[in-house]
């Protein structure tokens, strides 16, 4: 596999009323959950973001590696929720060279880390949407 870099500019600020806006990070990561017990389910640096997802009507699975959906918003209305289908997220199984039970953990990670939530400026234009992944990583 390959990452090829890539990046995708929505339409420019026009009154920063408007914009379309994607809330989430990443394109893709994983849901984190504050368990009844005190301990942390999934990816803790996601556990705000997901309360966020969840009152905005994401029904949670609260799993491990629950993909978290897209939230986006555009021309000044209220934020959607976006499920990203299961098939279209590439993950990758963790595991080492010299223990074979580091496999048996499960871990996994999704293949292509895409910052979302940056603005482009060029030449005094601001894009307040432009996802985008590269060597960064």
């Amino acid at each position: 596999w390959h990452i090829r870099s890539a990046i995708t500019v929505f339409p420019q600020r026009s009154d920063g009323k408007h914009d379309f806006r994607i809330w989430n990070s990443q394109l893709i990561r994983y849901a984190g959950y504050q368990m009844p017990d005190g301990t942390i389910r999934g990816d803790p640096a996601s556990l705000e973001f997901t309360q966020l997802c969840i009152d905005l009507g994401w029904k949670p699975r609260y799993g491990r590696f629950d993909v978290l959906p897209l939230i986006l918003q555009a021309d000044g209305q209220d934020p959607e929720v976006f499920e990203i289908p299961p098939n279209l997220v590439l993950e990758v199984t963790m595991e080492h060279p010299k223990y074979e039970w580091f496999q048996e953990l499960g871990l996994r990670w999704y293949a292509l880390p895409a910052v979302a939530n940056m603005l482009l400026e060029v030449g005094g234009l601001e894009f307040p949407a432009c996802p985008f992944n590269g060597w960064y990583m």
